[in-house]
């Protein structure tokens, strides 16, 4: 193994296991410190043969010193995997993607994991649900601890847990972020809008200012936020998405055509925007 990225598949893993106790071994792993990115492809129906066990997997990142990007999305064994990495030593780790297969694992497995990597990771994808109490119970709150992953550069928060969360909290606790993605069940309360707005000297509104990308997705973009976004918009956006699964005329009587227009031509000014109202799709 020297490659920069390397990709393994079934074959690919029962070669490397077939080395672990090999004497030529130390021959096998001689180029492996150049590998930054290791990613798992397997096939339906694949048999036990070919996943890694714990101390397997373990063995093969001892053997990756220079390791930063881990991807998982194309495992069948993701959860597994993810919480192994809980005993792993990875001092350089920046991403660990699971693509669509964070579904299968549970947040606060997700959230440990990420926590004991907090000096390096650069990527978080994370579901905000009742699962992370199982976290937070350890007194470590999950928006609070987000202050310690200084290189946090790339944030995707699925919340469907806090009804009073919002983008203010996550914005005041990374103030590296360069790329922010809100997806709530909930919409943005009106009463935490305007405590927020209210108290302006405790957090601060305006957008972190290496913010490139801002992704925002409710079930409904009140009046209040909409007015936030109108006086608080940041010109240094190259990319915004907003959708709001509510009816866009239902949204005009509440926000006033006034607001909507003044919201739509300051948004015009981005480089790539996309706005969309409308019912929710399934899934």
């Amino acid at each position: 193994m020297g490659w920069r990225a390397v990709m393994l598949q079934p074959h690919n893993i029962a070669h490397v296991k077939s080395h672990f106790n090999n004497v030529n071994h130390s021959q096998y792993f001689k180029y492996s410190h150049f590998t930054t990115e290791l990613a798992f492809k397997d096939v339906k129906n694949c048999k036990e043969f070919y996943k890694f066990s714990k101390l397997e997997l373990l063995e093969l990142l001892n053997r990756l010193p220079s390791l930063k990007k881990i991807n998982f999305g194309e495992t069948n064994y993701p959860e597994e995997y993810f919480e192994y990495l809980l005993d792993a030593d990875m001092q350089h780790i920046n991403e660990i993607n699971t693509g669509a297969k964070f579904l299968n694992i549970r947040s606060d497995v997700v959230f440990s994991v990420y926590y004991k990597f907090r000096n390096s990771i650069t990527v978080i994808g994370l579901f905000y649900d009742r699962n992370a109490i199982n976290f937070d119970s350890q007194q470590i709150n999950i928006i609070n601890s987000l202050t310690q992953f200084k290189k946090l550069t790339t944030l995707i928060l699925w919340n469907n847990y806090d009804t009073n969360l919002t983008p203010f909290q996550i914005q005041d606790n990374c103030s590296n972020l360069t790329h922010l993605g809100f997806v709530s069940d909930h919409p943005i309360s009106e009463s935490a809008t305007r405590r927020v707005l209210d108290n302006n000297r405790r957090i601060n509104l305006n957008f972190i200012s290496s913010m490139a990308y801002f992704y925002l997705r409710l079930p409904s973009l009140s009046a209040t936020y909409t007015r936030y976004l109108v006086d608080y918009f940041p010109n240094h956006l190259k990319y915004l998405t907003i959708i709001s699964h509510q009816n866009i005329l239902k949204w005009f009587d509440i926000v006033g055509m006034e607001l909507a227009l003044r919201l739509m031509e300051k948004t015009g000014r981005i480089k790539e925007t996309t706005i969309a109202f409308g019912e929710r799709e399934e899934y």
